[in-house]
């Protein structure tokens, strides 16, 4: 099994799993090292890594996204910035279990 070892900036972290490395806030751009490598390459260049970034680009957009993008477009065409920050108080209320009234 490849680990692989990940530099944000300065530190280096790792090793992790490929499976470690899809719960990660990883680009194509993060540097990457594993064993057989020479020196940091991209981590899109990294074939074994590859199916990571396919993933994150076909997963379908949350419905807290959604909502948001949504809440914008009304902003947008009514100008009312009021309701939308009761409409986002609301969703985030929502979202934290509690209840909206």
């Amino acid at each position: 099994m490849t680990h692989y070892f990940i530099k944000n900036g300065k530190t280096e972290n790792g090793p992790f799993t490929k499976e470690q490395l899809k719960a990660k806030v990883l680009s194509e751009e993060t540097p990457v090292w594993f064993a057989g490598l020479d020196d940091w390459t991209s981590a899109g260049e990294v074939y074994a890594l590859r199916e990571i970034f396919l993933e994150k680009k076909s997963k379908p957009k949350s419905l807290k996204k959604i909502m948001t993008q949504i809440f914008e477009m009304l902003l947008r065409n009514s100008g009312n910035k009021k309701n939308y920050q009761l409409l986002i108080s609301r969703e985030a209320k929502q979202q934290n279990g509690q209840s909206s009234l």
